[in-house]
């Protein structure tokens, strides 16, 4: 049963991986609409988080370049998270039978 879990722990990381590595290119596009929002709280010290969004529409749109894939991106770090998890509770169970 702890190897089992284990060994699912190692898949599911690796797949996490794969996805983020799909959506590697997405990663600028995210990045610099995060520092734009963030630029936007700056200019705005005391603004609440629909005023910096306010401010973001008032900075140029980003370029279209395609479809961002922002479902793999975060169901890729959600697996990649869970996947570690999953293994280390694999080792306690191997560990510690008795608990």
């Amino acid at each position: 049963m702890a190897r089992l879990l284990g060994v699912i722990g190692v898949l599911l990381f690796c797949a996490g991986l794969d996805l983020l590595w799909q959506s590697r290119n997405d990663l600028l596009y995210w990045l610099s609409s995060y520092l734009k929002i963030f630029r936007g709280t700056l200019k705005v010290p005391q603004a609440s988080p629909r005023d910096a969004w306010a401010a973001r529409k008032s900075l140029p749109p980003l370029p279209k370049t395609q479809p961002h894939r922002t479902v793999a991106m975060v169901l890729g770090v959600g697996l990649a998270f869970v996947g570690p998890l999953l293994i280390m509770v694999s080792l306690v169970i191997l560990l510690y039978p008795k608990m």
